[in-house]
């Protein structure tokens, strides 16, 4: 497991205590918005558990005193994607694959909430059953289809 560092505010004690005591290899530091070296405590926590890092706490300093965001700020995720660190899921066949489950996920909860309050018509008993059927069926078919995308997502990440 890769050390790891967690931060924790202010009323966070509890769960401050149980990390502490169920993960000691953890690296906890407060948060407090109001303190002017948390960002040298910070990048020096950061340093301990990544010796490697290359950090400004002179430019963190002087961003964290004025309170402002950089002007320059990036997209974490197009750094991490850019550097090799995150696979483009998106862009791969399994990443279409989730696309299209979220679409179809709202079309199920949809029709599942509208089965739930549905009121039976007043119609020929033959024609409801038909009815019931051909919804049954296309749900059926969504599910079938649902369970399958997941099974292909499943597979794609077993094998990473």
């Amino acid at each position: 497991m890769p050390p790891i560092l967690a931060l924790f505010r202010k009323g966070d004690e509890k769960i401050k205590a149980q990390i502490e005591e169920e993960y000691k290899q953890y690296k906890l530091v407060k948060y407090d918005s109001d303190d002017t070296s948390f960002p040298e405590r910070y990048i020096t926590a950061v340093k301990e558990i990544y010796p490697e890092v290359i950090a400004e706490i002179d430019k963190a300093n002087e961003l964290w005193l004025r309170g402002d965001e950089p002007e320059t700020a990036i997209d974490a995720r197009d750094w991490l994607v850019k550097e090799g660190f995150l696979d483009v899921l998106e862009e791969t066949k399994y990443g279409k694959i989730a696309k299209e489950m979220e679409k179809v996920l709202p079309i199920i909860q949809k029709m599942m909430s509208t089965a739930e309050s549905h009121e039976v018509p007043t119609t020929k008993e033959g024609q409801m059953k038909s009815d019931y059927e051909k919804e049954y069926l296309d749900l059926k078919r969504k599910f079938d289809l649902l369970v399958k995308y997941i099974g292909e997502l499943d597979a794609s990440t077993k094998k990473r």
